[in-house]
């Protein structure tokens, strides 16, 4: 029977299946999946790299250096961003201000066009009357003649 199987049937309770030569008392069992363990690990230790554990702890440190340092660089960032943030939203209130101001100069001196233009067309309408009174004033003495 296959090692893993065996594992299987003894971790869940299951060896009973496999007829009355199944029945060992629990201490068997821990040693049979103690034997197991170590089979396995021993199995899975041979495939690993034989590389001495100093070169990884190198490895090791220069990756925790390289972390720190992009951590540290990422934090300088997040405050740059914070501070361009900042100095932008200021900005825009700023020019906010002084299209308010702008616009109020242009309504101003729009009003004043205004008044302006209708001043000079009432001078002009008052002109135009006076000439048209002259002229009806004129047709008339020229009638009586």
């Amino acid at each position: 029977m296959p090692l893993l199987l065996q594992l299987h049937l003894l971790i869940h309770g299951w060896s009973k299946i496999r007829g009355p030569s199944s029945s060992r008392p629990l201490l068997q069992r821990a040693t049979l999946v103690q034997q197991v363990e170590a089979r396995i690990e021993k199995a899975v230790l041979s495939k690993l790299p034989s590389q001495a554990m100093e070169c990884d702890d190198d490895r090791i440190k220069l990756l925790e250096q390289a972390v720190g340092s992009l951590a540290t660089k990422q934090q300088s960032l997040e405050s740059l961003v914070k501070d361009n943030a900042f100095t932008q939203a200021q900005q825009v209130h700023s020019l906010q201000g002084q299209i308010t101001q702008q616009e109020q100069k242009f309504h101003g001196s729009m009003e004043t066009h205004k008044q302006d233009i209708q001043a000079m067309f009432q001078d002009q309408m008052t002109q135009i009357r006076s000439l048209l009174s002259k002229r009806a004033r004129e047709g008339d003495d020229s009638m009586d003649l």
